[in-house]
C-alpha cells in the first residue's frame, strides 16, 4: 500500500509530521512567498499584476507616512516592559494568594473574551471629546486636565500603548500564573528563610525561574506589535491624526484594502517581516545572554 510504503521510506514520526508541515507550508510559507512576489509588482487586487521591478521599495524608503508608522511601532515596542512587566506583577500577587485573588483573577482574564475591535471601539466612546474620561474629570473640577485625547496628537499614541497593556494583562497573566505554578517551592521557602522580602522573592527567585516562559510572552508581544493590533488601532484611532498613531499593520492594510494598492502593501509586508525576524533575533540573542549569566 502506498501509505506503508511512505512509513517505511521516511519512517513513521517523519510521516506522521508530513500533513502538519504540509499545512504549514500552504498557510504560511506560500503566502510569504506570493507576498514577496507581489512586492514586485504594482497590481490593485483586481487586474494581472504588472512587473514594477523596485519601484514599491524605492517608493517606500522615500514614504514620510510608512516611516511615521514604522517609528509608532518603535514607540509601542519601547513599552514591551510594560506590557511584559503587568501581567507578571498581577500573576505574582494572584499567585500569593492575596484576599479576593478569584475575583481578582476573572477580572484579569476579563479583557482576552472581548474582541480587539470591540476594545478599541470602548475606549473610542470613553476617551473621545465628549466620552466618559472628560465628564468624570469636569465632574471633579478637573476641567483643566480635559483634552481630546484621540486626536491630540501627543496623548493619541500613548492611549493606544496603554490600551494595548490593558487588552494584553489578561493573557498574561494567564501564562505567568501556569508558569509560576511550577517553580520549586523549596527554593521561595529557603529565600524567605533567609529574609528575602516578597518583591527579592519574585525578583530573584520566581523571575529566574520562569525567565524561558517570560521569553515566549516578550516574542508572542513583539510579533503582535507589528502584526496584530491593527483592529483595536482602526477602532479606536484609526491611525490619526494622520499617522500619528498609526502603526506598520494598520497602515497594510489601508494601503491593500483602501487604496487598493496590493503590490505596494505587500512591498510594505516584506519590510515590516525582515524588521521583525531582525528584532527577534536580537530579544532572543538578549534571552540566551540572561540564560548564561
Amino acid at each position: 500500500m502506498p501509505g506503508r510504503k511512505l512509513l517505511t521510506k521516511v519512517g513513521p514520526p517523519v510521516a506522521f509530521l508530513l500533513p502538519v508541515a504540509a499545512l504549514i507550508g500552504v498557510l504560511r510559507v506560500w503566502p510569504l512567498e506570493e507576498a514577496v512576489r507581489l512586492s514586485f509588482t504594482n497590481w490593485d487586487g483586481f487586474s494581472p499584476p504588472r512587473g514594477v521591478g523596485f519601484a514599491n521599495y524605492r517608493e517606500l524608503w522615500h514614504d514620510e507616512a510608512f516611516r511615521q508608522v514604522l517609528l509608532n511601532n518603535l514607540k509601542i515596542l519601547a513599552a514591551l516592559p510594560l506590557f511584559v512587566a503587568t501581567p507578571f506583577l498581577v500573576a505574582a500577587a494572584l499567585q500569593s494568594r492575596i484576599p479576593g485573588w478569584s475575583l481578582y483573577r476573572a477580572a484579569f482574564f476579563f479583557p482576552t473574551l472581548i474582541s480587539p475591535a470591540i476594545i478599541g471601539l470602548t475606549f473610542n466612546v470613553v476617551l473621545k471629546s465628549d466620552g466618559g474620561l472628560n465628564t468624570v474629570l469636569h465632574d471633579i473640577g478637573l476641567d483643566s486636565l480635559r483634552r481630546d485625547w484621540l486626536v491630540d496628537p501627543t496623548w493619541a499614541l500613548i492611549w493606544v500603548i496603554l490600551v494595548i497593556a490593558w487588552a494584553l494583562i489578561g493573557v498574561g497573566t494567564v501564562i505567568f500564573l501556569a508558569a509560576m505554578g511550577t517553580v520549586d517551592a523549596s527554593l521561595i521557602d529557603a529565600a524567605k528563610i533567609d529574609g528575602a522580602s516578597w518583591w527579592r522573592v519574585q525578583r530573584s527567585v520566581v523571575f529566574w525561574q520562569i525567565l524561558p516562559v517570560i521569553e515566549l510572552w516578550t516574542v508572542l508581544v513583539l510579533i503582535a506589535t507589528f502584526t496584530q493590533f491593527f483592529p483595536l488601532i482602526l477602532t479606536l484611532t484609526n491611525g490619526g491624526p494622520g499617522h500619528d498613531s498609526g502603526t506598520a499593520d494598520l497602515y497594510v492594510y489601508q494601503e491593500a484594502y483602501s487604496n487598493f494598492r496590493n503590490g505596494y502593501a505587500s512591498a510594505a509586508s516584506v519590510v515590516i517581516f525582515v524588521i521583525t525576524v531582525v528584532f527577534l533575533g536580537a530579544f532572543m540573542g538578549l534571552f540566551r545572554w540572561m540564560r548564561t549569566r
